[in-house]
């Protein structure tokens, strides 16, 4: 903006009249005060004025395209119409950016968070990363598996309404079948029929075949997927024999002890251990001599008789044993605990009664099959008996722990014979 500062003389503007000629001073001066003097100006006097800043004009000022910009829509907007538009329009983005500001706050954050209300997608996904609508999850969804373990060569069928699904299991006893609807499923195979719920996409396994009926070598595949605990049950039984002799031998823990191979073996526990439910018709001693030096780590009972009895396993079984690591103390008295790797074994007093009383400590921990309270009598050619444990007596160097045919904690002379219930892991 442009102002005008007198300089010199501060006569800053040149006048001009209109009157005629002939007018005198007397009426000329008569039309001043009368207000019809007749005056015009005529230009700047440029030596009695001085012009600083802008010139004030339209074009300096307030533009019609601004205007029409600011929305004003007065004929002859004023500056003062400029300001109180723009007042308005200030007032207008602060109410938008508060109502950003409050929208942005309830926002789900790109790093994450809750959402606490639902959230409805435009459609289906058309790219990888793009989020799954439940229509589309509904009509496309990948099948659930279903494996079925039963004999080789076995036709199985799931039905569910009218649908049915049909495979023949493999020569391992494996069947795979693929059912695309949740729910009850009925599963048939030859003369056995169970149900299963299939409630997610997901794996699911089926035993249709008694635990009695099926090969070790199944059972091992199965321990070793690690699904033991959830198709078998602590107290289950299977048959074994030795020496060509029947035996019953039952399930007293799940994912107890610890391979000597883990990575050949495929996890970090032997998915089952096994016990025999009663004695071998044969009693054994510990050691020849009453001696319990050098513990279980060097009696007869680990290095000679379990070799032999392993030898008499039929070939299946023998396949299917893992070989674990065992802790036993080093017997005459001392509180030093081996470890061995033993593929046939003794239980420790500490494995079968969840506490010592004749026996070092550290040697294990208890079977869930004896802290469940299952009987630890256990018979020799039908009579209870004492049997062995390898866990040599802690209060002198002569004796090894056992139980009694009470079911006791009790300790007898190495070379004693006692009956044997020997344990294994697959």
């Amino acid at each position: 903006m442009k102002d005008l500062q007198t300089k010199g003389t501060g006569n800053s503007r040149f006048l001009k009249t209109s009157l005629a000629e002939g007018i005198t001073w007397e009426q000329a001066l008569a039309m001043l005060r009368s207000g019809t003097f007749p005056v015009d100006f005529n230009g700047f006097n440029q030596e009695g004025i001085e012009t600083l800043g802008t010139l004030m004009k339209k074009s300096n000022i307030l533009t019609d395209e601004l205007a029409t910009a600011l929305g004003l829509t007065q004929d002859d907007p004023t500056i003062l119409d400029v300001f109180t538009k723009l007042k308005e329009l200030v007032a207008t983005a602060q109410s938008t950016a508060n109502s950003a500001k409050t929208t942005a706050n309830a926002a789900l954050p790109k790093s994450g968070g809750t959402m606490t209300g639902n959230l409805v997608l435009k459609g289906d996904p058309t790219s990888n990363l793009m989020a799954a609508t439940k229509q589309y999850v509904d009509n496309n969804r990948t099948p659930a598996e279903l494996n079925v373990l039963t004999s080789s060569g076995t036709t199985v069928k799931a039905v569910k309404g009218s649908t049915t699904l049909t495979a023949t299991a493999g020569s391992d006893g494996w069947a795979k079948l693929y059912p695309s609807e949740f729910g009850e499923w009925t599963v048939t195979a030859g003369s056995t029929s169970k149900t299963i719920n299939i409630d997610a996409i997901a794996v699911f396994y089926l035993v249709m075949s008694d635990l009695r009926s099926l090969s070790w070598s199944q059972v091992a595949a199965i321990s070793k997927m690690g699904l033991a605990s959830t198709l078998f049950h602590i107290g289950d039984e299977k048959t074994l024999t030795v020496n060509g002799v029947s035996y019953t031998a039952v399930i007293i823990g799940f994912d107890h002890d610890t391979p000597v191979d883990t990575a050949t073996y495929g996890r970090d526990k032997a998915g089952i251990t096994w016990q025999l439910k009663n004695c071998l018709n044969t009693t054994y001693q510990m050691n020849s001599s009453n001696t319990n030096s050098g513990g279980w780590t060097s009696c007869a009972m680990r290095t000679s008789t379990m070799a032999t009895l392993l030898s008499q396993l039929a070939s299946d079984l023998k396949n299917a044993i893992v070989k674990v690591k065992k802790l036993s103390s080093a017997g005459n008295q001392s509180t030093a605990i081996n470890t061995t790797e033993d593929s046939l074994f003794l239980l420790s007093e500490v494995e079968i009664f969840g506490s010592t009383t004749y026996a070092k400590a550290g040697e294990g921990s208890q079977y869930e099959y004896y802290q469940s309270g299952n009987s630890r009598v256990k018979t020799v050619n039908g009579s209870a008996s004492n049997w062995w444990e390898r866990s040599p007596y802690g209060g002198a160097s002569a004796d090894f722990c056992g139980v009694n045919s009470n079911g006791d904690a009790n300790i007898g002379g190495a070379s004693y014979s006692d009956g044997v219930a020997f344990g294994f892991c697959i």
